[in-house]
């Protein structure tokens, strides 16, 4: 994902360093767009950055029609995320 974005970027004559921020919706696959995004900001956050993960607020999975209920944690997916990005700089 990251790839194609710097791709775009390029095509269009934009630096990343010039972006003042990314905005991150809920992509394909509902939750696993949502996971993809999270990851992908955290990923691409430098040292310093602020990543602002906002929506759903306290609510800790999504309703669908017919009653159905999937899990789903912003701030769980946040956590580990950093662990992973953690554990890749660390070489392990």
């Amino acid at each position: 994902m990251l790839e194609a974005a710097h791709h775009l970027l390029g095509a269009a004559g934009v630096d990343v360093g010039d972006l003042g921020a990314v905005v991150v919706g809920v992509g394909p696959g509902g939750f696993t767009g949502l996971r993809i995004g999270i990851a992908t900001a955290l990923a691409a956050a430098d040292e310093g950055d602020l990543v602002v993960i906002a929506g759903k607020g306290h609510e800790q999975g999504q309703e669908f029609e017919g009653g159905r209920k999937e899990p789903f944690d912003d701030r769980e997916v946040a956590r580990e995320e950093l662990r992973r990005l953690a554990a890749v700089g660390d070489g392990r």
